[in-house]
């Protein structure tokens, strides 16, 4: 329920500090806070994906960034494996990304890295 009225305030711009405060949790969070983070996510972007509306890129940046982030987090197995699952459902609002050379290359090292 909590993603679906996120949705709607981020596509309405209502609460601008949502986005913000979950890539901030997941910066510097404790692993329970950045877990929660990761899996609102998560679900956020798979209702995003039901959707028929454009999503802004500076919405997508918000979201991804703080996906990719938690991919990075050596320091935790358990953060990497949720980011993994949450960057799943965001790989639809990333076709943006891709488009740049630079995002794209970040992307996929990331991914990669993790694969190993």
């Amino acid at each position: 329920l909590l993603s679906k009225i996120a949705v709607i305030d981020i596509l309405t711009e209502s609460w601008p500090e949502l986005l913000p405060s979950l890539m901030n949790i997941v910066q510097t969070g404790a692993k329970p806070l950045k877990l929660a983070a990761l899996l609102a996510l998560q679900y956020i972007c798979e209702d995003l994906q039901t959707l028929d509306e454009d999503v802004s890129e500076a919405t997508t940046d918000a979201i991804i960034g703080p996906v990719v982030q938690g991919m990075r987090d050596a320091s935790d197995p358990d953060v990497m494996c949720s980011a993994a699952k949450a960057f799943y459902p965001c790989v639809s609002l990333a076709g943006k990304l891709f488009e740049n050379k630079q995002q794209r290359d970040w992307l996929l090292s990331t991914i990669v890295q993790r694969a190993k």
